[in-house]
């Protein structure tokens, strides 16, 4: 998995973002600009990807500690998902 650099949105002005850099692995494509639904400690933060591929010396800890991004914003997150937007555009099969 690649590790890239995000910046999370501000709560008071969604059209900001914090200038502090977090990194994170990506299991889904990515390209700078994207925004991502970024894990926090018990759940998750929208964010901007601002660098890709970048080289685990720079993370500055341990890269095992890295959480992971599995989605888009306006996309659940896998740990969110619900029977409402898992398969609910997909019918039931007949047996």
């Amino acid at each position: 998995m690649k590790i890239v650099s995000v910046v999370f949105q501000s709560t008071h002005n969604p059209e900001e973002y914090s200038t502090r850099e977090y990194s994170y692995f990506a299991k889904i494509p990515l390209a700078v600009g994207d925004i991502v639904l970024a894990p926090v400690r018990t759940s998750h933060n929208t964010a901007k990807v601002i660098k890709l591929g970048v080289d685990p010396s720079e993370v500055g800890c341990d890269i095992r500690l890295l959480k992971t991004i599995t989605s888009l914003a306006g996309t659940p997150a896998p740990d969110q998902m619900t029977l409402d937007t898992v398969g609910a555009s997909t019918p039931a099969p007949t047996f």
